[in-house]
């Protein structure tokens, strides 16, 4: 039995139909990006967190080199009876990461939370935690943490919450 000439691509076009999923994008426009998938900072990156009156403004920074660390440092510890050790980075293969909330009330928060990376940026989350009902008294909260090398563009994109304790 012979098929008429017309049959075989009108099957083909109903085979392609059926075939299930999301047609392929018309190639003048742009694929979508991929997502960037984001990990939480590992608790022995952390280096520092205090609420000391040292950063008075809101910062966010990347140190990628001994120079700056060491000036970050004396800075954090500067007013400590007995300062700790400057803790050694190996900027050929980390860079360290800043957070300073600038002025807030006690048992507010930041925290560098979390990372990801895709082609040529690298995003940071930054999370800021605002208590029910601060104390009185005004804290400067900051943090550091070590990371592994960053390549390329930083992004730091940013996210404050109430505490979990807040009616």
């Amino acid at each position: 039995m012979r098929l008429p000439v017309s049959f075989v691509p009108t099957c083909l076009l109903a085979l392609g139909a059926c075939r299930g999923g999301a047609a392929a994008p018309p190639p003048d426009q742009p694929r979508p990006a991929p997502a960037i998938v984001m990990r939480a900072v590992d608790d022995g990156a952390f280096l520092l967190a205090d609420n000391a009156n040292i950063f008075a403004d809101t910062a966010r920074r990347v140190i990628r080199d001994s120079v700056e660390w060491k000036s970050l440092w004396r800075q954090a510890v500067g007013r400590q009876l007995s300062p700790p050790p400057r803790p050694v980075v190996d900027f050929g293969a980390q860079v360290v990461i800043f957070a300073a909330a600038g002025r807030m009330k006690l048992g507010d928060a930041i925290h560098i939370d979390s990372v990801g990376a895709r082609d040529n940026l690298t995003v940071i989350v930054i999370r800021t935690t605002k208590a029910c009902h601060g104390m009185p008294s005004d804290a400067f909260p900051f943090e550091m943490a070590v990371l592994p090398r960053i390549v390329g563009r930083v992004q730091f994109r940013e996210h404050v919450l109430q505490a979990p304790t807040c009616p």
